[in-house]
């Protein structure tokens, strides 16, 4: 089973009590959380320069404009045409520099 469907067999499994707005933001936090952890697996626990951090995050966010404007005319070919997968891999990587940030933080006396 993919990790979608299982997520999504998850949010079904939330009381009817929960709105459907708040079982989608189940459903995109968990994506986020399995993605963070793929990218920690990969790279393991990433700690930058806000600059160099800055760069990741606008290459990410390039990929998302990149699949944004896919089926526009004016839009050049890309390899990047899951919208919701590229906005999945932009929220892991400001998540992952949050936790850099409150990392920083709570180290310092």
């Amino acid at each position: 089973m993919n990790v979608r469907r299982e997520l999504e067999t998850m949010c079904q499994k939330v009381p009817n009590t929960v709105s459907r707005p708040t079982k989608l933001m189940l459903l995109v936090n968990d994506e986020v959380l399995i993605e963070r952890r793929k990218q920690n697996e990969k790279w393991g626990i990433q700690r930058h320069s806000y600059g160099d951090w800055l760069m990741i995050l606008g290459e990410e966010f390039g990929e998302v404009c990149e699949a944004m404007q896919r089926n526009k005319v004016w839009g050049k070919k890309t390899d990047a045409h899951d919208l919701s997968k590229e906005l999945i891999q932009l929220a892991a990587v400001a998540s992952a520099i949050a936790e850099h940030v409150i990392d920083e933080r709570e180290l310092t006396p």
